[in-house]
């Protein structure tokens, strides 16, 4: 009899932990989803952000070391995108340019309806703040470019 109790104990926790597996590979499925679709909404952003008619005066592609632009990411923040400017791909990294003109992305935050931004662009002494709408990614929401 006890070796019955035992060996039905046994499957019961084997039938449990299996389940928790399932479970955890599940919400590892879902995080890794969601991960991918804020850094494909940053990659929207950012795109927006070097488009947008009030900059274009800043970036200078004629000046040596703009081209190609390069953004740099702060600490946490993805983007999956392929940016062109100026007819070229965007460099983006994680690591601080040694040379020549770069954006930094200091801040990226999901909201319900919006992304709140903050980027710097340290050669032309400014800071880029403001939000894009997430049911309108073609508008910006108090955008405010302040020299620095």
């Amino acid at each position: 009899m006890k070796n019955l109790k035992s060996a039905i104990l046994i499957i019961m926790l084997a039938i449990s932990c299996s389940a928790c597996q399932q479970e955890s590979q599940a919400t590892g499925e879902n995080v890794k989803g969601s991960q991918k679709m804020i850094a494909k909404e940053n990659g929207l952003l950012l795109e927006k952000v070097i488009e947008h008619p009030e900059l274009q005066q800043y970036f200078h592609p004629d000046v040596s070391g703009r081209v190609p632009l390069v953004i740099k990411l702060d600490k946490g923040i993805e983007v999956n995108s392929d940016i062109e400017k100026f007819g070229q791909a965007v460099v983006i990294t994680n690591d601080t340019p040694q040379k020549g003109a770069y954006l930094e992305v200091m801040k990226l935050q999901h909201q319900d309806d919006y992304i709140e931004f903050e980027i710097k662009y340290e050669i032309e002494g400014l800071q880029i703040n403001g939000e894009l709408l997430k049911k309108s990614p073609q508008m910006f929401n108090n955008l405010e470019i302040i020299e620095i």
